[in-house]
């Protein structure tokens, strides 16, 4: 949870990834030109390429358990 905005996440060895999209949509776009405190309390953006593996159980959890919360596309 950021800035009270659930964000779900990908764990790969212990680390937490989240989906950019997700983030864009979830929690940038209510901060269109300034970011939260918080965010500025946490380690840079580093960007991974997600897994087939891995993008079907953030589809999986947008469709089947938050009801396309996260989009359609």
């Amino acid at each position: 949870t950021v800035d009270d905005t659930s964000i779900p996440y990908i764990l790969r060895s212990q680390k937490k990834f989240v989906s950019v999209r997700i983030v864009e949509r979830k929690l940038l776009s209510k901060y269109p030109n300034t970011f939260p405190d918080e965010l500025g309390k946490k380690d840079p953006l580093v960007s991974h390429f997600i897994t087939e593996a891995e993008a079907n159980l953030l589809n999986e959890i947008n469709t089947a358990h938050c009801d396309f919360e996260y989009g359609h596309n």
